[in-house]
């Protein structure tokens, strides 16, 4: 006699005869029924797109700061014409934020700098050194120099709230 050759039978014993078998209970839904839950879970979708073009917006609105810094990490300080590729990125950045700002030359051009990003300090040595290497071949920034000039404008690029023409003298 083997025991997977029989058949189950239901046991006719007078002990079982009262069960009854077990109704399972209704399944919860897992999506609310309520109207309140529903017009809240809305809210917050509505709020989560909301936040999402907000993000957007100021990534895209601030690209330019990403592609500025890019171009002036890859900028060697050994590369001829050092001074004029950091003054064209900044004045580049510049007439970005306002276009009134491509007209700035000289010391307008190093104050509107200072304005924009006032926790930071650039050697007033150095910004006269940089604006005469501009003009002239014969000032040449030293290698210590140009990257004290670079570390300034990586962080301005970072730090620069714009300012309005109309606000420059204040």
């Amino acid at each position: 006699m083997s025991l997977g050759s029989q058949e189950h039978t239901v046991p006719t014993s007078y002990i079982l005869r009262d069960l009854k078998d077990v109704v399972p209970t209704e399944s919860v839904a897992w999506i609310p029924q309520t109207i309140g839950w529903k017009v809240l879970l809305s809210l917050f979708i509505v709020y989560g797109f909301y936040r999402l073009i907000l993000q957007i917006r100021y990534w895209w609105i601030n690209r330019y700061r990403q592609e500025a810094t890019e171009y002036l990490l890859a900028i060697k300080a050994e590369t001829t014409g050092y001074e004029y590729e950091l003054f064209y990125i900044a004045k580049q950045v510049l007439a970005h934020i306002e276009p009134g700002y491509r007209r700035l030359h000289g010391g307008e051009f190093i104050s509107v700098l200072k304005q924009t990003a006032p926790n930071l300090d650039l050697d007033d040595d150095i910004a006269s050194q940089w604006l005469a290497s501009l003009n002239t071949s014969k000032a040449i920034l030293n290698k210590q120099q140009r990257e004290e000039l670079k570390r300034f404008l990586i962080l301005w690029l970072r730090d620069h709230h714009p300012i309005t023409i109309g606000q420059e003298s204040c």
